[in-house]
């Protein structure tokens, strides 16, 4: 079935491709679950900014303390600030509030990561794989279904399969990075290598 975030595929984000669309399918069927999956998503992609872009400096605090701090006030505009900040703010109340957030609520977290997620994408992308425009359409958001959202409980459960993913991510990243510097220290070796005998 097609997504809306099937864009991050060729994206400098596309480990989040998967976590993503998963919340994805729960934004009528199960907003607590919506909710709660978007700010994983957008906690990982805060998690890559920081790790890839050095004017973010060290991080600290809560992910609300990042995406308030001058460096991203100084990257990102106000309206997409705005809407990381509701992202968080759901996902919370979904992880802590007795009422799960209501459809219209966990459809526009979903909106609003979507817009986030190509933003970043467009900016920190080396090439033009990213489209220009990419629009939300409501057409691949999968209906309610019939098994109810998650308790309290059961999203608690939830949290540590997306604390592994998280880890998982993490690790991958790490392997590539390492990758990559192997790879740069290889092209430096060469090119010297080339200067020494032309």
């Amino acid at each position: 079935m097609a997504s809306n975030f099937d864009f991050l595929s060729t994206t400098v984000l596309k480990h989040l491709q998967h976590s993503a669309k998963e919340a994805e399918t729960f934004a009528l069927a199960k907003p607590r679950q919506a909710c709660f999956s978007a700010r994983f998503v957008l906690e990982q992609c805060v998690e890559w900014l920081y790790g890839h872009d050095s004017v973010f400096g060290y991080p600290y605090g809560s992910l609300m303390d990042k995406i308030k701090s001058d460096a991203f006030r100084e990257e990102f505009s106000r309206p997409l600030l705005e809407k990381m900040k509701l992202v968080v703010q759901k996902g919370n109340k979904a992880a802590h509030d007795a009422y799960p957030p209501s459809q219209t609520e966990s459809y526009q977290v979903i909106v609003d990561l979507h817009h986030v997620l190509y933003k970043v994408a467009q900016l920190y992308s080396d090439d033009d794989t990213t489209p220009l425009n990419i629009p939300f359409s409501n057409k691949h958001i999968p209906p309610e279904l019939p098994d109810p959202d998650l308790t309290k409980e059961q999203l608690a459960n939830y949290q540590k399969k997306l604390n592994q993913r998280a880890e998982e991510l993490a690790t991958a990243n790490n392997q590539v990075q390492a990758l990559k510097k192997e790879l740069d220290a290889t092209k430096k070796e060469q090119q010297q290598w080339q200067e020494e005998h032309q």
